[in-house]
């Protein structure tokens, strides 16, 4: 999926909003991402930083 496969796991793509989201190992990813994209000609409208709660953590660890 575009190579943002590189910058984290778990991409996915939201078709109805064209929104693309990603699991990334740490915020010092972000400007490298968003570098790697302007730099790949991919429009770049916004990039939104969320924190997984303790509990998503768990889960997703616990699969």
């Amino acid at each position: 999926q575009l190579g943002l496969e590189q910058f984290g796991s778990e991409v996915r793509f939201e078709a109805t909003t064209g929104r693309y989201t990603l699991l990334l190992p740490d915020s010092n990813s972000l400007p490298r991402l968003a570098s790697w994209l302007v730099e790949n000609r991919y429009n770049l409208y916004e990039l939104t930083p969320q924190r997984q709660s303790l509990e998503e953590r768990f889960v997703r660890l616990m699969g």
